[in-house]
């Protein structure tokens, strides 16, 4: 007889949204034994940061979480949205979600699934398990507790609503035994104190009829998956964090007495119940707790909010928590670089089921013992979403007037056509910073753009596409929009002063940028974190490490977690060989912000200073497979490959790789200033060949025919695009920088050499005229310094497989014209016209012998 098989056990797997959580506040209540239950969940499983998506609007995050897609995928772009042909304003609902979520996906696979509460999920739509909407628990501010709506399509079943609704607890409710224990200096309380504590016992009764609800349809109802949201603590953040210990300066003291504990009693609250969770699933039974983002609760907390739509999401921090136990995950370990992105992903896998590849998160496989099977399909999405169901007009009323009390949005009139293309475009504007965060930048600048021409006036439209235009290195638009915003804010706004500083920077004038810097955070009342960054950043540039070293520090000190920072310190103490802290400091940084292909380029980096190859070329790989186009992650890693490691065949396949994803062809002209490059490319637009330049330095008496140079070629370093557009053009590139030339194209390089005390004694004479220099400041021991630079160069471009180079004497080109030209052609392998080549050469400018 046959053994029967043993089935399988099936998944189960609860996930509890907590809004806003954030470890700066649960680690030291962790540390005083006040948060059992969760540490007893970290204990048991993994935990980590949880990066947030921009912009941290509650609704687009908890649908990113629900989805794993961007919101300009999944619909959802903000509190509000058009209804009937954009004529008019209604609140995001169900409806709004354009794609799959999680718990329809588990549906379709015959997984029952409740969700309770979520952002956004009314009307509650039909699905295999219990649905109860994010309205189900709200009571409109002039409610009754005994006198209490039934909201209509708030629960799904219906069958179910009236035991549901039963469950509810009403504001009024609610009394002193339940508040001692969030301010137990109740007796402090004034009559001015009203409202606030209204405020907090709304939060509380709809947090409370939450857990009642999910709790009882966990007991009373047969489910593989549950999602249960949780929005407390964002809302008591938004109002009680202000008296957060420690006290900030600008709080009343009586205030900070009465309101101190709220916050930490929040959280304590929310153990207490995740307690409850912990008895009611199984020991197998995967828990996930995660916020969607933070909350500052530190010298980052915002004194005074602007006057703008979603103020308030200025007050959240960009980092969440994430803790997640159960069969397969690892205990007691920290994961990094976890996204809101990869949580349905994650689920996906652990059930079992394929990953959409429309999807824009990963697998959090680093938080598995045994790595999982993972398998892939298109996407999960069908031609129809299945369900829709408008919500009645008191319905979308009352959703729109709670955002407006929470401060999401703005009071005005909803039913005026000019009113409603301002709160649509602002959704627009939503969106624009969405495709910013996923780095499409083309699709950002449109709708920015856009927004700039219809709101001239709008100066957040106006410094969100400087944004944009920092971000591509754009310094002319960059440029023109400074002007734009001068005509906008007030004389001497700091905003303005610091794209001016932008400005500078991309353009490689680190001094000019580094005053600006300086000035700014001289006449402000603050440290600000902010400036002490750009400073630091400034400062690298310009090789001062101890300085940058101090400004990093300061900036950490403000704004304590910032990998971006701790990089900075990594990337400065290298420049000092400080190796062991360098690579300290760099480990830090990637454990906070994992996808950071720089920093994991720099901790390559530093592992082989430090003799640690094996470690090096780890880092150079995770840094080439979030940046495949790195090409200065390629250069160490072959290098590695033939001098360290040993390993021929993998240094062979990374050359045949470039090699097979090669892009183009670009002709460059390169050598050290002086050297005749400016004629070089003047000899090949003569010939025939197509130049990139942008004519912004003019000609003058040092090259009278025209520099033929390119502002962004200066960039290179920092970024490297602009040479796309010289495929199959010639282009003037410095020695020192071929080095940052991306490795997925091919370049014939044409060298230019001339004698050093020539190139001394020619740059002098040009600083001289341009009043940068005295003129005894010729020194000739600077010969040896360009001739070192000269052949650093060289032997870079000898060892790349994508690059071709002849060497041409400056005295050859002008006394062996004929000869010298042919030869380049050849080279060149182009049909170039050698006559009007050679009538390109000045032998008259041949001055500085």
């Amino acid at each position: 007889m046959k053994k029967s098989r043993k089935m399988k056990k099936k998944p189960k797997f609860l996930l509890l949204g907590w809004d806003s959580a954030d470890w700066k506040v649960i680690n030291p209540l962790i540390d005083k034994g006040q948060m059992p239950a969760l540490e007893s969940l970290i204990n048991k499983g993994v935990m980590g940061n949880i990066a947030t998506l921009d912009p941290p609007l509650s609704p687009m995050l908890w649908t990113s979480i629900a989805t794993g897609k961007y919101a300009f995928k999944h619909g959802v772009h903000g509190f509000l949205e058009g209804k009937e042909n954009q004529t008019k304003i209604g609140a995001v609902t169900t409806n709004s979600i354009k794609t799959k979520t999680i718990w329809e996906i588990l549906n379709k696979n015959g997984f029952k699934t409740n969700v309770v509460g979520w952002w956004p999920s009314h009307p509650a739509a039909p699905l295999d398990g219990c649905l109860i909407s994010n309205f189900h628990g709200k009571a409109p501010l002039d409610s009754k507790w005994n006198d209490w709506k039934t909201i209509p399509n708030a629960v799904y079943p219906e069958n179910l609503a009236a035991k549901l609704n039963a469950l509810r607890v009403h504001p009024g409710e609610l009394g002193m035994e339940q508040l001692v224990s969030f301010i137990p200096n109740y007796q402090l309380l004034k009559e001015e104190d009203k409202s606030l504590v209204n405020l907090l016992l709304a939060d509380l009764a709809e947090c409370v009829t939450v857990h009642s609800t999910a709790t009882y349809l966990a007991e009373h109802s047969e489910w593989d998956f549950m999602a249960v949201y949780y929005n407390a603590i964002d809302h008591i953040s938004h109002v009680f964090m202000k008296y957060h210990p420690p006290k900030l300066p600008w709080v009343k003291q009586d205030k900070f007495e009465i309101y101190q504990t709220v916050i930490e009693a929040a959280y304590r609250f929310h153990d207490l119940m995740l307690e409850r969770w912990l008895e009611l699933v199984d020991e197998d039974c995967y828990v996930m707790v995660l916020s969607d983002h933070g909350f500052h609760s530190d010298e980052m907390r915002v004194k005074e909010l602007p006057k703008e739509p979603a103020a308030i999401a200025r007050e959240h921090n960009y980092l969440g928590m994430m803790t997640l136990k159960g069969p397969n995950i690892k205990e007691d370990e920290l994961i990094y670089g976890s996204s809101l992105l990869d949580i349905t992903p994650t689920i996906l896998s652990i059930f079992g089921l394929a990953v959409g590849k429309d999807m824009d998160g990963k697998v959090l496989s680093s938080a598995y013992v045994k790595a999982q099977a993972l398998t892939v399909v298109n996407s999960w999405d069908e031609s129809s979403k299945g369900y829709t169901q408008d919500l009645n007009q008191l319905e979308n009323s009352e959703l729109i007037q709670q955002l407006v009390d929470l401060g999401y949005v703005e009071a005005t009139n909803f039913e005026s056509p000019e009113q409603v293309k301002k709160l649509l475009d602002e959704n627009n504007f939503y969106l624009a910073r969405s495709y910013f965060d996923a780095r499409k930048y083309t699709e950002a600048s449109l709708i920015a753009s856009r927004l700039c021409s219809d709101y001239p006036e709008n100066d957040r439209y106006h410094y969100f596409l400087a944004k944009l235009y920092v971000e591509q290195k754009e310094t002319q638009k960059l440029q023109v929009i400074i002007t734009q915003l001068e005509n906008i804010v007030p004389k001497g706004a700091i905003g303005i002063l610091v794209l001016k500083g932008k400005l500078h920077y991309l353009k490689n004038e680190f001094k000019e940028a580094l005053s600006i810097f300086q000035a700014i955070l001289k006449s402000s009342k603050s440290g600000n974190a902010y400036l002490q960054y750009q400073i630091a950043t400034t400062l690298l540039k310009l090789h001062d490490y101890k300085q940058a070293i101090v400004h990093y520090k300061k900036n950490l000190k403000l704004n304590p977690g910032n990998a971006h920072a701790m990089q900075g310190i990594g990337m400065a103490s290298l420049g000092l060989k400080k190796t062991d802290e360098a690579i300290d400091i760099l480990i830090d940084s990637v454990s906070i912000t994992y996808f950071n292909p720089s920093a994991h380029y720099h901790l390559g980096v530093a592992f082989k200073q430090a003799g640690a190859f094996e470690q090096a070329e780890q880092a150079f790989l995770v840094a080439r497979q979030m940046a495949p186009n790195m090409s200065k992650a390629r250069l160490e890693l072959v290098n590695l490959y033939e001098n360290e490691l040993k390993d021929a065949i993998k240094a062979k396949e990374l050359l045949e790789e470039v090699k097979r994803k090669s892009k183009g062809l670009v002709y460059i002209v390169s050598g050290l200033p002086r050297s005749g490059t400016s004629m070089m490319m003047q000899m090949l637009e003569a010939g025939g060949m197509k130049v990139l330049s942008d004519q912004v330095r003019e000609a003058n008496e040092d090259n009278p025919h025209g520099y033929y140079e390119h502002e962004d070629i200066k960039r290179l370093s920092s970024d490297n695009a602009i040479i796309y557009n010289a495929k199959d053009k010639g282009v003037k590139i410095i020695a020192n920088l071929i080095r940052f030339l991306p490795s997925n194209l091919d370049y014939k390089i044409i060298l230019m050499k001339r004698p050093m005390k020539e190139v001394v004694i020619s740059q002098d004479k040009m600083l001289q005229r341009l009043n940068k220099a005295p003129k005894s400041s010729t020194k000739f021991g600077m010969d040896e310094l360009l001739a070192q630079s000269y052949q650093q160069a060289k032997e870079f471009i000898g060892k790349q497989q994508n690059m071709s180079f002849i060497e041409l004497e400056y005295g050859a080109v002008l006394k062996n014209s004929k000869d010298t030209v042919q030869a380049l052609i050849e080279f060149l392998e182009l049909d170039l016209d050698a006559e009007l080549m050679l009538k390109k050469i000045d032998r008259k400018l041949h001055r500085n012998q």
